[in-house]
């Protein structure tokens, strides 16, 4: 733990806050934050249930869960559905699950079985909507339609493919489906969202890997000309500019879509996130964080610098894995990969901003510092682009 840095928690329930029903007897809380994909954020809590005098915690019960440190303040990290209690000895403990609020929701909803026609944002209010849940769609996305014909699939399935199909990312929080681009770097509501700096001072331990283990250089996908009936093809080519030798030999090799196309555009589309989607396999990273940063979330943009060639770059949070525990402090997981548009992306846009005199897109957190400190000293308060 670093000096000076005292981890806290607070709990909600119903908005009261329960927290000091916990503070003796949290032995540990964890928080997965995910950025879609099929993946939801969760929280796991491990209670102390010394003497059987705990309240018992119910299924279905909403828990809202902020961690941080006392000199800093709290990062919200999530409301969350219970949706698993374990009692266990001994020791005596109480095992907490939770989902994010909203997920067993669209877990438990009907399945669209008919939507000719619709486009992705009449899609998701529809599910949204059976599932009790508010829909904000991104306004680049909203207003494509979809090919599918009188499809019957589960609600997850039906996101996935829709993720998928047009280079979104959908997220369900506090109650709410999110529908984004992929790392565009925007909310739902078309806010820029910050870039976070980490230096080698932020990192206790660090692994990166590299490889060319797509072996596609381009992807094609076809649509049936309306014209002539005669079937077409488009295709879209790798973004990864940065291949070594070895792998110049796949530039040329191509992945094939198998499923035909309503039109062009909804092939070019198809074949442009299936290409940023093998661009992504070619490299994976982690990371353990020098102090807990609660503030870093699934989704979030990473730029990498003052390491090495290979490490040094951008990035895009798969996972933020935070656990206070209560005789280990707080501690950080990252799991990240390159984003969509390039590893050298968040780079070009730091020079630039640096150069511009501008860097108000970019968190940049001292050597000791949490992101949280970096917040504190903004105008308003909060990371820009926040919900």
């Amino acid at each position: 733990m670093p000096t000076g840095y005292t981890p806290i928690f607070q709990i909600f329930k119903g908005g009261e806050n329960i927290t000091g029903r916990f503070q003796d007897r949290a032995v540990s809380i964890r928080v997965d934050s995910t950025s879609g994909r099929g993946d939801q954020n969760t929280c796991a809590i491990t209670i102390d249930d010394r003497d059987w005098r705990v309240a018992r915690p119910k299924v279905g019960d909403y828990l809202e869960i902020h961690l941080g440190y006392e000199e800093v303040g709290l990062a919200y990290m999530g409301t969350f559905e219970i949706d698993e209690i374990v009692f266990e000895g001994w020791p005596k403990q109480i095992s907490i699950h939770g989902n994010s609020q909203g997920n067993n929701s669209i877990l438990k909803s009907q399945s669209i079985k008919e939507f000719e026609g619709k486009t992705v944002g009449e899609i998701l209010k529809e599910l949204g909507g059976k599932a009790g849940l508010d829909v904000n769609v991104n306004s680049d996305l909203a207003g494509i339609k979809i090919p599918f014909r009188n499809m019957v699939t589960s609600p997850s399935h039906l996101i996935n493919q829709l993720e998928m199909l047009v280079g979104g990312i959908a997220q369900i929080n506090d109650g709410k489906l999110s529908f984004t681009p992929q790392d565009g770097g925007k909310s739902a509501s078309g806010i820029e969202i910050p870039i976070v700096v980490l230096t080698a001072d932020h990192l206790a331990k660090f692994r990166v890997k590299h490889n060319n283990k797509t072996d596609y250089g381009k992807t094609r996908a076809s649509y049936r000309d309306p014209d002539t009936g005669i079937r077409k093809w488009v295709e879209s080519a790798t973004g990864v500019s940065s291949l070594g030798e070895a792998a110049q030999a796949m530039a040329e090799s191509m992945f094939t879509i198998g499923r035909e196309f309503a039109s062009k555009e909804e092939a070019e589309r198809a074949a442009k996130s299936q290409m940023q989607a093998l661009d992504r396999n070619l490299g994976e990273g982690e990371c353990d964080l020098v102090y807990g940063d609660p503030w870093i979330q699934g989704q979030q943009r990473l730029l990498i610098a003052g390491t090495r060639d290979g490490v040094d770059g951008s990035y895009v949070v798969d996972t933020a894995i935070h656990i206070y525990q209560k005789q280990g402090g707080l501690k950080t997981h990252l799991t990240f990969q390159p984003p969509f548009d390039g590893g050298e992306a968040y780079q070009r846009m730091f020079r630039e901003a640096t150069e511009n005199n501008d860097l108000s897109n970019f968190l940049i957190p001292e050597p000791g510092e949490v992101t949280g400190g970096v917040i504190q000293r903004l105008p308003d308060g909060r990371i820009r682009g926040g919900a």
